[in-house]
């Protein structure tokens, strides 16, 4: 099982979906990045749960970067399948919308 973490995230504004997300592999033990971060679909994302793997939100704080909640995979109100927090995982503050965006030119 791998672990990965997302640090920036592309909203579409009409649906309110998460599109893309910046995103790499880490290693837990130590708090070093092992690939990454780099831009995915977010159907890479929702692979990566379905298989097993966890996927957390991290925030950078100062010059620290903080650990936010584990995903899951859910569905909006249309049907589509989307990333959100896991049950019990919310933290204020530290929510997808929190995550700083990424820049497309």
């Amino acid at each position: 099982m791998t672990t990965f973490a997302i640090t920036a995230v592309e909203i579409d504004a009409r649906s309110d979906l998460v599109t893309r997300v910046k995103w790499g592999s880490v290693d837990t033990a130590n708090n070093v990045w092992i690939e990454g971060p780099g831009e995915a679909e977010v159907e890479q994302v929702l692979h990566a749960i379905g298989n097993g793997d966890d996927v957390y939100l991290v925030f950078p704080e100062g010059q620290d970067t903080v650990l936010g909640p584990r995903l899951d995979i859910a569905r909006d109100a249309a049907g589509r399948e989307t990333i959100a927090p896991a049950f019990g995982q919310s933290q204020t503050g530290r929510a997808i919308s929190d995550l700083p965006r990424i820049i497309t030119h």
